[in-house]
């Protein structure tokens, strides 16, 4: 078969063409075998798919820009980066740089765009400073348009050091208090952005329902997904057993990205001297 329950995706996904040659690859056994051979099961609506995937070499793009921000975010932390020339010569060294410049297209830009500006400095320095800005607003970083000066603050440390996106970040300094109860804590990880594409399946509902029902901490004003997530991550903090293969999976995503973001909110609640939260 060819589709794949993907936790991060929240849903069931097709197989990947590099996922399939990976398979393929397995086909034989080397040093004993001249050839292999590898068969696709899948349904008819996805044989046109894989057929035109197997026949027609496909470019790979970067998806880099998507989470430039959070990169550059790293970069400065490290000190690698402390301005925006900085960053734009570190943007050069990356496959994002290449790509852009081979297929504009696909990134927003225009052959016109490459033709004028064949280093592509100009979009570079405009990626930087976008992400800058949305880490300043964000107070990760404190950025100095004047000077182009980049300066990492102890909130960018920790997402840094604790792999937290920076929508998480912004969720966390407009909802997070110096006094908070279990609950409050247990719906802001509920609310990170890491948690974004879980969804709420049909089959799963009456299960959902009956954990919800045995759950330590209530659970109120809370709906979809945000009620899954803070459901199934009381769930593994209780030991509660789980049936839905679905579930077991998402689970074991929510548990794994949960500890770092909760090991994150500790340290933001010591460095800004909050001991109540921070117990």
């Amino acid at each position: 078969g060819t589709q794949v329950y993907n936790a991060a995706a929240g849903a069931f996904v097709p197989l990947g063409m590099l996922d399939v040659m990976q398979i393929f690859g397995r086909a034989g056994r080397p040093q004993f075998d001249s050839l292999g051979e590898g068969v696709i099961i899948t349904a008819r609506d996805q044989l046109e798919h894989y057929l035109q995937l197997m026949t027609h070499q496909l470019p790979i793009e970067s998806r880099f820009d998507k989470q430039l921000a959070d990169h550059l975010n790293a970069e400065i932390v490290l000190g690698t980066v402390a301005s925006v020339d900085d960053a734009c010569t570190w943007l050069r060294y990356t496959y994002l740089y290449q790509r852009m410049a081979q297929n504009p297209l696909v990134y927003g830009l225009t052959p016109l765009d490459v033709e004028l500006d064949p280093h592509l400095a100009a979009h570079c320095r405009a990626l930087v400073t976008s992400a800058a800005r949305t880490l300043d607003a964000a107070k990760m970083i404190r950025f100095d348009a004047r000077l182009g000066s980049l300066h990492a603050t102890d909130l960018g440390r920790t997402a840094s050091h604790y792999y937290i996106e920076h929508h998480t970040i912004e969720e966390f300094n407009t909802r997070l208090r110096d006094t908070m109860t279990e609950e409050g804590v247990l719906a802001l990880v509920a609310h990170a952005s890491e948690f974004a594409q879980i969804r709420v399946r049909d089959e799963e509902q009456a299960e959902l329902d009956a954990l919800q029902s045995r759950c330590p901490v209530d659970i109120r004003g809370e709906d979809g997904p945000h009620s899954k997530v803070n459901v199934l991550l009381q769930a593994y903090l209780s030991n509660e057993p789980l049936e839905a293969f679905a579930l077991v999976s998402d689970s074991a995503y929510i548990a794994q990205n949960a500890s770092r973001i909760v090991r994150g909110l500790f340290e933001i609640a010591l460095k800004r001297g909050w001991s109540s939260l921070a117990l």
